[in-house]
C-alpha cells in the first residue's frame, strides 16, 4: 500500500482508476506471492486494519494512523494473541 496521498490514479497498468484511494502496486504483490508460496492471505491476516470492530482494536487502529512509535509493542501483541497465525483450510470449508 502506498505512503503517498490517496489518488484517482494508480501507479501501475493494472490498477483500476477512479476512485480517490490508497493504491496497491500488483506486481509488487504478485512477487511477493511468488517468493513466499502464498497469496493475499498473508497480508490480510496480518495487517491491523482487517482487525474486527471493538474498542481494543479501534485504539490500536488510531495510534497506528499516528505514530510508528508502538508499532513493535503492537505486532508483538498480534502474535501472542494468535491474530497472525495461519489458518488450515478445513477450517474454512469444514472437512
Amino acid at each position: 500500500i502506498s505512503y503517498e496521498e490517496r489518488s484517482i490514479e494508480g501507479p501501475t497498468f493494472s490498477n483500476n482508476p477512479g476512485s480517490l484511494k490508497w493504491f496497491l502496486h500488483p506486481e509488487r504483490c504478485m512477487r511477493f506471492w511468488t517468493d513466499l508460496g502464498e497469496d493475499c492471505s498473508n497480508c490480510l491476516r496480518s495487517c491491523a486494519f482487517n482487525k474486527p470492530p471493538g474498542v481494543l482494536h479501534d485504539l490500536v487502529r488510531g495510534v497506528i494512523a499516528n505514530t510508528t512509535v508502538f508499532n513493535r509493542l503492537f505486532v508483538w501483541l498480534d502474535d501472542v494473541l494468535g491474530y497472525g497465525k495461519k489458518k488450515s483450510s478445513s477450517s474454512f470449508f469444514g472437512y
